[in-house]
């Protein structure tokens, strides 16, 4: 599913709220259409579209750099947003 916004505002957006030395976000948006035949007859119909972003964070370190990558589907209309990420939930290791 995609969002109301166009794949450059979701770039902008995610540039706007990273917080490394430097940055780079890639929008990937995709449609596709489905026809299903029967019998020669048209039976069934769709669309389909998706939205993928992947933010590089680029940290420099004296002489070198570290990198992280985060890749996500289904990007909202409220994502990304300014707001700091939520922590994930605690683990527990089984026995």
């Amino acid at each position: 599913m995609t969002s109301g916004l166009s794949p450059q505002d979701t770039v902008e957006r995610a540039l706007a709220a990273a917080k490394s030395d430097d940055c780079v976000v890639i929008a990937e948006e995709t449609s596709a259409g489905n026809l299903r035949w029967a019998a020669n007859t048209l039976t069934t119909n769709g669309v389909s579209r998706s939205r993928q972003l992947t933010v590089i964070a680029i940290d420099r370190r004296g002489d070198g750099a570290a990198a992280g990558v985060v890749s996500r589907a289904g990007v909202r209309p409220d994502q990304p947003s300014t707001r700091p990420p939520r922590a994930p939930p605690p683990r527990t290791l089984a026995s």
